[in-house]
C-alpha cells in the first residue's frame, strides 16, 4: 500500500474548503493552503501546522494530495491553467480532489490537462451544507474507485462517515447535479405546499411540526424551516444558488433531458435576489415564491 502521507494541500478558503481545513487539522495533517486572497487565511496561519503557499504551483510543488473547494469553472480554471497553476508542474504522484460544483465541460478540460501533467484528477462533491460536514455528516462521493483512493482514506474519514465511490472520473459530479436538481425543486414543492397551507388557515408552526414528523420530512426542509423563526446563521448564497441552477441547466440541454421545476425555481431565485431577501435562505425564498404566485 501507497505510504499515507500527513501533508495535504487546500485551495480555495470559502465555506466548505475552511471546514475541510479544520477537521484535518484537527486531525493531525500539516495543512498547506492557497486562497485568491490571502487575507481570508490570517486566521490559520498562527497554527504551526500551516503553510501559506502564493500560488497553485508553490502548493503542488510541497504536497502531492490536494483539495480543491473553489467558486465556479473560472476560479478553477485560474488554479489548474493559469502560468502559476496546478499544471504549470509535471503532476506526477499527485493527486487532485475537487470538491467545486463545476461544469461537466470543465471538468473534463482539467481532466484532460492534468492527465496530460501525469498527475490524478478525481471529482469529489459534498452533498451537504457547511454545518453537516462540521458534524461529518455531509455525503462525500467521489469519482474513483474504492481501490483507487486507498492511499488517502485516511483524510477522506476526517472528514466524514459517509463516503461513496462512483468508479469513473466525471460521475460524482454528475451525482451531485443530478441531487442538487432534485433538492432546488423539491424546496419550490415546499413553497407551494406552504402557500396552500397558509391560504387555509394553516399555522406556519403547524404546518412545520406535522411535516417534520411525516414521511416528507428530510434533514433539508426541518434545517431551513428554522429560518422561518428568526434563525439567521450561515444563510444560503442564493448567487450560488443560481450559479448551480445554470450549470444544472446546461448538464440537462446536452444530456437531452427534460426537466419541469428548474425553471420555476430560477424565477423564484431570481425574484429574491432582486428584491433583496438574500440574507434571508428559505424564508427569502418562500417571500419571493408567496409573491410571485399568491393570487
Amino acid at each position: 500500500m501507497a505510504k499515507m502521507s500527513k501533508q495535504v494541500g487546500i485551495i480555495g478558503l470559502g465555506n466548505m474548503g475552511s471546514v475541510v481545513i479544520d477537521h484535518l487539522l484537527t486531525s493531525g495533517y500539516e495543512i498547506f493552503i492557497h486562497n485568491r486572497t490571502k487575507a481570508k487565511a490570517e486566521k490559520w496561519l498562527r497554527n504551526t501546522q500551516v503553510v501559506w503557499c502564493d500560488s497553485p504551483k508553490e502548493l503542488a510543488e510541497n504536497c502531492e494530495i490536494i483539495i480543491c473547494c473553489l467558486y465556479n469553472d473560472i476560479a478553477a480554471k485560474n488554479v489548474y491553467l493559469s502560468k502559476n497553476g496546478l499544471t504549470s508542474i509535471n503532476l506526477v504522484n499527485h493527486t487532485i480532489l475537487d470538491a467545486s460544483t463545476l461544469s461537466v465541460s470543465c471538468f473534463e478540460q482539467l481532466n484532460k490537462v492534468v492527465t496530460q501533467n501525469n498527475g490524478k484528477l478525481i471529482d469529489m462533491p459534498i452533498s451537504g451544507n457547511p454545518a453537516a460536514l462540521q458534524e461529518k455528516r455531509a455525503l462525500i462521493m467521489l469519482g474513483a474507485t474504492e481501490e483507487e483512493c486507498k492511499s488517502f482514506v485516511h483524510f477522506l474519514e476526517a472528514l466524514s462517515n459517509k463516503i461513496l465511490y462512483l468508479d469513473i472520473a466525471g460521475s460524482a459530479l454528475k451525482e451531485k447535479l443530478c441531487i442538487n436538481e432534485m433538492l432546488f425543486t423539491q424546496w419550490f414543492s415546499y413553497c407551494e405546499a406552504m402557500l396552500l397551507a397558509e391560504n387555509n388557515g394553516i399555522k406556519t408552526e403547524d404546518f412545520f411540526k406535522a411535516m417534520s414528523q411525516s414521511v416528507i420530512s428530510s434533514p433539508l426542509l426541518v434545517q431551513r424551516s428554522q429560518y422561518f423563526f428568526g434563525y439567521n446563521v450561515n444563510p444560503s448564497d442564493l448567487n450560488m444558488i443560481l450559479k448551480d441552477i445554470d450549470i444544472i441547466e446546461d448538464f440537462v440541454n446536452k444530456s437531452k433531458t427534460k426537466v419541469t421545476l428548474l425553471q420555476k425555481f430560477r424565477e423564484v431565485v431570481e425574484y429574491a435576489i432582486k428584491h433583496d431577501f438574500t440574507n434571508q435562505d428559505f424564508y427569502g425564498l418562500y417571500r419571493a415564491y408567496k409573491e410571485i404566485y399568491k393570487k
